[in-house]
């Protein structure tokens, strides 16, 4: 089992809130979407890593499991073959 770990980056003067996806040796930042919660935020930060990383790997496709957060106000997305 694999699983992407997300965390979210403060908003600086030129750029807004994101979310930093890594796992899978890659990484993706996605920009905040308002009308999503956290999590949902994060899910969607990991499915763009995700559909990069199957994309580049036809042999082993993978798909969200399920998302959690950490103790640390981080996420942790669950992945699984399809």
């Amino acid at each position: 089992m694999n699983a992407i770990h997300i965390k979210a980056l403060a908003p600086t003067q030129s750029k807004g809130m994101r979310f930093k996806a890594v796992g899978l040796g890659m990484c993706a930042i996605t920009a905040n979407d308002y009308n999503l919660s956290g999590e949902a935020n994060a899910a969607a930060a990991a499915q763009e890593l995700l559909d990069t990383y199957n994309m580049q790997n036809k042999s082993l496709q993978l798909k969200i499991l399920g998302v959690g957060t950490l103790p640390d106000n981080t996420w942790a997305v669950l992945l699984t073959c399809k």
